[in-house]
């Protein structure tokens, strides 16, 4: 059962609103409601067997007998997951309405979210995951547009429209108790995201990076509180992580959140603008606040790939070059940490357009009753703090904002025309 209500409330209507001439809309509602998602596979909750595979006996598969086979492992009390969301807005125009807006705060949680984990390495099983119902998220926020409208003349009208959105994001509680790895890269980093209680979805959870080791005696020198030399395999060139726990050792214990890729703020606008027989659109989106981990700062995809050009002529090279934030040539098999985490910040002018209408005489008499030509862009132009290919690197909610091998944004310039007869 899914219920949900919602309330509005036309102040603008009320009889002591008539004596004013400012507010054309002035609006507030709230609602609430719960909503199921089934969008799970039928077969789900229930281990299904796979038919006519060869069993061999005494190691020889001559004589083998067909058998039967369960290769997956399943949860039978998975269910549907729910999200319950209220949320306050207040609507106005003004100004005849060429000036509209509306703010809105939203509380939004979802239960038993559905989610697929890794199993545990005990099981037998650490390369495949289970659906679940894992978690709970909230997300909490407010959204503020405005949009602008105006006919200067009858040959010249523009508009504006801009929108803005604040968003927490955290869990609020693990159904089994644990907090839940995930973002597997492979190599030496293995794990890169965790899922606790209190902080964003596949926030990144990774070690610090404190600089670079410039000297044996500097390795030496590393020592914990107690007096034990934390990284003594260590050599000149490599990271100096922090000893978070101060037990002496780099491990997971040390490991701390470095963000996720939730961002903290959205951002949208768009203009258009009417001259005559000429037309202009474009639309412009931005998020900030978010991380990303650039995983192919380390992956070697079978020593193939490329390798960056940064890393190779910034990187640590004794006396020539001391570098505290680049490490010397390696192999690529660093540990998870900071060095792969960067600011997701990015503000993309996503489309451009610029189009004109033929005048309606001309085409009567090529006996057409519209002509349209146009230029448009797609991705003309994004500023990005990201040295990798695209900060937008969605997946699945326990390792999205990763980049391994994912392909560059394209910029697209197309001609066009819209013909009606």
């Amino acid at each position: 059962t899914f219920p949900s209500i919602g309330l509005a409330w036309n102040i603008n209507k009320e009889g002591f609103m008539k004596s004013q001439s400012l507010f054309e809309i002035l609006r507030i509602r709230a609602s609430w409601g719960v909503v199921g998602n089934d969008q799970i596979s039928t077969d789900a909750y229930t281990n299904t067997v796979i038919p006519n595979l060869a069993y061999p006996f005494s190691g020889s598969t001559s004589g083998a007998s067909n058998g039967s086979q369960i290769n997956q492992i399943k949860d039978p009390n998975i269910k549907w997951e729910s999200t319950t969301e209220y949320d306050f807005a207040l609507e106005f125009g003004v100004l005849k309405n060429q000036l509209t807006g509306e703010f809105n705060y939203y509380n939004k949680k979802v239960d038993n979210a559905l989610i697929n984990v890794n199993i545990p390495s005990t099981v037998g099983d650490a390369d495949h995951q289970i659906l679940t119902n894992a978690t709970s998220i909230q997300n909490t926020g407010i959204e503020f547009s405005l949009n602008w409208k105006k006919s200067v003349t009858k040959d010249f009208s523009y508009g504006i429209g801009a929108n803005i959105t604040l968003n927490k994001n955290k869990v609020v509680g693990l159904n089994g108790g644990e907090p839940i790895w995930g973002g597997n890269i492979g190599a030496a980093q293995g794990f890169t995201t965790l899922t606790d209680n209190n902080h964003a979805i596949g926030s990144f959870y990774v070690l610090k990076v404190m600089g670079v080791f410039q000297s044996d005696q500097e390795v030496l020198d590393y020592k914990n509180s107690g007096g034990t030399i934390i990284q003594p395999t260590s050599k000149p060139g490599e990271f100096r992580y922090w000893d978070r726990n101060d037990d002496g050792k780099i491990d997971d214990n040390d490991r701390y959140f470095a963000g996720s890729y939730q961002p903290k703020a959205y951002f949208g606008v768009n203009i258009t603008v009417n001259y005559k027989k000429w037309d202009l659109s474009t639309d412009i989106y931005a998020n900030v606040g978010n991380k990303v981990y650039n995983g192919k700062r380390a992956i070697r995809i079978n020593g193939k790939d490329n390798i960056e050009a940064a890393l190779v002529y910034n990187r640590w090279n004794g006396a020539s070059n001391p570098s505290q934030t680049q490490p010397g040539a390696n192999t690529g098999n660093l540990l998870a940490s900071d060095y792969f985490v960067e600011p997701g910040d990015f503000y993309r002018i996503n489309n451009l357009t610029i189009g004109y209408t033929l005048p309606e005489p001309l085409l009567k008499k090529l006996k057409i009753s519209s002509l349209r030509v146009y230029v448009t862009s797609q991705n003309l132009l994004t500023i990005k703090k990201y040295s990798g290919f695209t900060a937008e690197l969605p997946g699945s909610p326990l390792d999205s904002g990763i980049e391994l091998s994912s392909y560059p944004t394209t910029r697209t310039f197309a001609l066009g025309l819209n013909l009606n007869f």
